[in-house]
């Protein structure tokens, strides 16, 4: 059994323990793990049907751990018969803070959220209030605004 470990190129060095730790325990299991950049991955349709490309020439795997929030990726791979973890669906819904929240609204407890971007400029909640990209994740690009420049400022950020 193969697998591709699939990692943005810049989150490969933050990520090196917990790379180590996958790829240390596929060996123990037999499976051969490999490390793959999104960078190093072309894909699309030709002759009238999805292709993807490794730029080592790594045949397609029997899995692929989606690191990356790439769900067009996942969904290409899934095209193609490689089961994916996390799958296309779940890769559009976590990896996009509005969607988390449309999805969760009603079955958990979540902080008051407005869906904005840098055009919105009247904060609809009394300040301070918390910005963050809706495609952020660990923890970057998360800003505390305690008034309205630092809010114009951070929606700008």
């Amino acid at each position: 059994m193969n697998g591709w470990l699939v990692y943005d190129e810049e989150n490969i060095q933050r990520n090196e323990h917990f790379i180590g730790f996958w790829m240390k325990e596929a060996q123990r299991r037999g499976i051969s793990l490999a490390l793959i950049k999104t960078q190093d991955i072309a894909f699309g349709i030709c002759d009238g049907g999805p292709f993807i490309q490794d730029r080592g020439g790594k045949a397609l795997p029997d899995f692929a751990v989606m690191r990356a929030a790439h769900p067009l990726l996942s969904k290409q791979l899934e095209n193609r018969g490689v089961r994916v973890f996390n799958d296309s669906r779940v890769s559009a819904i976590c990896n996009d803070k509005r969607e988390t929240h449309l999805f969760l609204a009603g079955c958990v407890p979540m902080m008051e959220t407005a869906f904005v971007d840098e055009r919105h400029f009247a904060c609809p909640f009394p300040f301070p209030v918390v910005v963050k990209a809706s495609h952020g994740c660990g923890g970057r690009g998360v800003m505390l605004a305690r008034d309205e420049g630092e809010y114009r400022v951070a929606l700008k950020a």
